[in-house]
């Protein structure tokens, strides 16, 4: 009897003790911004959840509610009116997620109680809830009364003869942005066509898997697509379009390609042959927004290229291509291939799951393609085209981001000297001075436009400035600095000289400086450097200059630009995008389950590559002479860091829990001590919770521009620690960037601005604790691990550094940059090796004014060239890796000393140090 009474005890205090836990584990769970609640053992614990599930009407942290495994029982009748009831009083929810639960028509009269007297729910997720006409009648009667849901999701729910009535109802649901119907059973009528008539805010139908066989419902969407103007994302995989009558299609085709705002179109799985049917071909050809275009699962085959790659040949609008599932062998590859020749707007393809088994011919049209730079591919390749085809990607990422990118910035900025420079390199890189032929073909056009552009915006500028002085010695200060360049200005300036001479009141001798440089200049030719004795010319006019315009006191109006007020722009990313191609990424799909996402990978590589704060194409007010001959697309966050640019081995070995050391984990955890933290929360915030702007402020100031800040949100409980990566980037502008990999970047932000998305982000992913790394520290120490162990070669090369005037440092890097462009380091392929092709993209990048860029820029330049040479480097390049793996190179002068001692260097650097000495110095009298 004793031992039954101690058993009957000890039973009802396990059973209080697993109440009062799982009691107090939901009710944790619920103080969180994202909640799922696993409802799969509802039958046991049902009053426990009717204790629970009404305190949701005054709870105001959960923002995001999911509700899973939800068992098709009684109990679960009495737990949805339970929460619809309490939702229909809570204020702060904004998405439920009831998807993939078997749903009853008491369900959806609770639900559509709710959707009627809550006004706070953006998003309600029905997705294969069982739902029939019965049960969505109730849920379309209560949208009438709803003013705020954005976005609705009914996919499986079959609708059939109610779907008029259900798009009568969202009609007037003027709020509506997103609509996703796939495979609902669709019988459409007119009311489609009132519905997208009428619905200003809609710019997301999903109607896939619902048949258009029919002509008329394709009538109704095609009248309805004429009338609506906002729509951007149109699916319509799997509808039936093969067995539409031709003339429908037609219609299909002409009103997408006039619709001003598509940019998504879905048309996978719909036996589209291009051969046979001309819908893509037409809409390819004559649309201007569409940007994204699905394929898959078409039957495509060679045979179908021909049209297909004709129309891709005349786009000039699409940015991402995706041919999966279909029939392409080696022939239409090839055809494929002709077409990209002519198109340089198209950047990624996606080719997974076809018949070819080679790429060479693809690679023949891409040596003269210079905006794909992603490919996704499943075949095995086993001729040895793939690594061509990577090294072609390879090049024509490098061209985006060191020189189309950095060109389109500069000419945003006005910089005609960042254009000039940029042009130069890009000239010495590629192109063949003895053949007279640009490789890839497509720069030739951007160099020739490029450098008309620069010409007319400098003959603009001739008079801008009051002061003639200013004027004429930018004019002379650019023409010699991007001498041979701009050699057919040479009659301009000389005029211009003239100008001045008989306008400005000069003694004799002064005139006779501008004599002699106007003689000067009809000397020199493009086939030679400039003469010394001509360089001496060109330099007693600039101080001439140099000293009127600082009597004047006007140094200070020299090259001063008004600049516009902040407007906020974002930029769209999402990384949830990656998932349907992450099967054919295994080493990205396993880091993803190992963190439970990719948003630190992405925010090293965006860091690494500095892919943030470019000037978007798109951006209202940006006139741009480049427009229409750069790529469009150019700087597209989603596509420059795209899951194809994180399968490599640097970013999937850069995770900071994989580069940290148990002793640094445990700092965290413990005591919050972050390792590369600028700063903690207490710097930041008065009440250790939310970001305190003023603090913020202070703390921004301190940021040099152009450095990123990994923002890291972490959820702290027993054991266990979970985060997000977030960037904040400072621009020249004192604005700032914020990223965060799944809503995209957001641009111009003030501080106090930035200061509300950073709290706003900490409420969102439910984060206890946050960090604020030094971006830029991190990554330069997964590459330079030496270096971070030696804090005693940082301080040297720092003090070296910060001992150089600001122009002298200019000077030198010039001059190392000039001399790497000598014929004297090719390989025997008259091209440089990569090594120096390197050199010099470090050496355009640096900042001669912050001296710890210089620094981290010295230690990047002495870590390539510590690696193992490449076989074409000849002895010159391998003096040049010598002298930067020298200890006493510390700073660009010592490199510089150390470079002229080796006598074939010397001797070039003697012909070029004039010729810097006399820019640098016309750009010191600029002030």
């Amino acid at each position: 009897m004793f031992t039954a009474q101690m058993l009957f005890f000890e039973s009802l205090l396990n059973r209080y003790f697993e109440q009062y836990s799982g009691k107090s584990s939901i009710m944790q769970n619920l103080q969180k911004t994202n909640v799922s609640l696993d409802l799969s053992e509802l039958d046991k614990n049902l009053a426990l959840w009717k204790e629970i599930i009404p305190t949701l009407a005054n709870n105001t942290s959960v923002a995001h509610l999911s509700c899973t495994h939800l068992p098709d029982r009684d109990e679960s009748r009495e737990f949805i009116k339970l929460l619809m009831h309490a939702l229909s009083m809570n204020t702060h929810v904004k998405t439920l997620n009831l998807k993939n639960n078997f749903l009853h028509v008491e369900d959806a009269e609770a639900i559509a109680e709710m959707i009627k007297l809550n006004s706070t729910l953006k998003t309600l997720d029905l997705t294969s809830t069982g739902l029939e006409q019965e049960g969505v009648i109730p849920i379309a009667m209560a949208i009438y009364d709803n003013k705020n849901l954005k976005r609705i999701k009914l996919n499986e729910c079959r609708l059939e003869k109610i779907t008029g009535y259900l798009f009568q109802g969202l009609k007037a649901l003027e709020s509506l942005q997103e609509l996703e119907m796939r495979n609902c059973f669709l019988e459409i009528d007119e009311i489609l066509t009132h519905f997208l008539q009428g619905n200003d805010s809609l710019v997301k139908l999903d109607m896939s898997m619902n048949g258009f066989h029919e002509g008329e419902s394709l009538i109704h969407l095609i009248e309805g697509l004429k009338r609506n103007r906002n729509l951007a994302n149109l699916r319509l995989s799997g509808c039936c379009l093969d067995s539409c009558a031709q003339s429908p299609l037609e219609q299909l085709a002409e009103a997408i390609s006039t619709h001003p705002g598509l940019t998504h179109l879905d048309f996978a799985s719909n036996g589209l042959y291009p051969h046979k049917y001309e819908l893509i071909s037409t809409i390819l050809r004559n649309s201007p927004s569409i940007k994204h275009l699905v394929l898959d699962g078409n039957g495509i085959e060679d045979a179908d290229m021909s049209n297909l790659g004709s129309a891709l040949a005349a786009n000039h609008s699409l940015a991402s291509l995706s041919l999966r599932r279909n029939l392409i062998g080696n022939e239409g590859l090839k055809t494929l291939g002709d077409a990209l020749v002519k198109n340089n707007n198209l950047v990624h393809l996606d080719l997974t799951d076809n018949s070819f088994d080679s790429v060479q011919g693809l690679c023949e049209g891409l040596k003269n393609n210079i905006s794909i730079t992603s490919i996704d591919c499943s075949a095995i390749i086993k001729d040895g085209s793939w690594e061509t085809l990577k090294e072609l990607l390879q090049r024509n990422y490098r061209i985006k981001r060191n020189y189309l990118v950095v060109l389109r910035e500069a000419e945003a900025a006005g910089d005609l000297q960042g254009m000039l420079k940029v042009l130069g390199d890009m000239r010495y890189e590629f192109y063949n001075a003895e053949e007279k032929t640009w490789h890839p073909q497509p720069l030739a056009t951007i160099y020739k436009v490029s450098l008309e552009t620069i010409k007319h915006k400098l003959e603009e500028q001739l008079h801008k400035n009051p002061s003639p002085e200013q004027n004429l010695l930018n004019f002379i200060d650019l023409y010699f600095k991007g001498f041979p360049l701009l050699i057919e200005l040479r009659p301009l300036l000389l005029q211009e000289i003239d100008n001045y001479v008989n306008s400005a009141s000069l003694e004799e001798n002064e005139k006779e400086l501008f004599h002699n440089l106007q003689n000067a200049l009809l000397r020199v030719n493009d086939k030679q450097p400039i003469p010394e004795e001509e360089i001496a010319c060109v330099k007693y006019v600039l101080d001439f200059l140099t000293s009127q315009i600082v009597s004047r006191n006007n140094a200070k109006d020299m090259g001063n630009t008004s600049n516009s007020p902040a407007v906020k722009i974002k930029k769209y990313y999402n990384q949830d995008d990656f998932i349907p191609k992450l099967s054919r990424y295994d080493s990205v799909e396993l880091m993803r389950k190992r963190f439970s996402g990719l948003c630190e990978l992405i925010c090293n590589y965006i860091i690494k590559e500095d892919l943030m704060n470019f000037t978007s194409q798109d951006e209202s007010g940006y006139e741009s002479d480049l427009k229409p001959i750069l790529p469009q697309n150019i700087n597209d966050i989603q596509l420059m860091a795209g899951i194809y640019h994180l399968n490599n081995e640097w970013v999937l070995s850069s995770h900071i829990l994989d580069r940290s050391s148990n002793a640094e984990k445990i700092k965290a955890y413990l005591f919050n001590k972050y390792p590369y933290a600028l700063f903690s929360l207490s710097d930041v915030s008065r009440n250790g919770k939310e970001i305190d702007p003023e603090l913020l402020t202070a703390k921004l100031n301190e940021l040099e521009v152009g450095g990123y800040i990994k923002f890291m949100v972490f959820s702290k409980s027993l054991g266990k620690m979970e985060g997000h990566s977030m960037l904040i980037k400072k621009n020249s502008d004192n604005t700032f960037s914020f990223f965060d990999p799944n809503k995209g970047e957001y641009e111009k932000l003030s501080a106090p601005q930035l200061c509300i998305k950073l709290n706003k982000a900490m409420k969102f992913y439910d984060g206890t604790h946050m960090s604020f790394i030094d971006g830029v520290k991190y990554i330069k120490s997964i590459t330079q691990q030496s270096a971070k162990d030696d804090p005693a070669l940082l301080s040297r090369l720092h003090l070296g550094v910060m001992k150089i005037d600001p122009l002298d440092r200019q000077s030198n890097i010039n001059a190392v940059h000039n001399l790497l462009s000598h014929p004297l380091f090719w390989n025997t392929k008259d091209v440089p090796p990569a090594y120096i092709k390197e050199l010099r993209n470090i050496l355009r990048r640096i900042d001669f004014n912050n001296e710890l860029n210089i620094v981290k820029n010295i230690l990047e330049i002495k870590r390539i060239s510590a690696m193992e040479p490449d076989p074409d480097e000849n002895m010159q390049v391998m003096a040049v890796r010598a002298v930067f793996n020298s200890p006493t190179s510390t700073t660009f002068a010592n490199i510089l000393a150390n470079l002229n001692k080796e006598p074939q260097i010397k001797h070039i650097l003697d012909e070029l140090v004039d010729a810097q000495h006399a820019t640098s110095h016309g750009k010191a009298g600029c002030g």
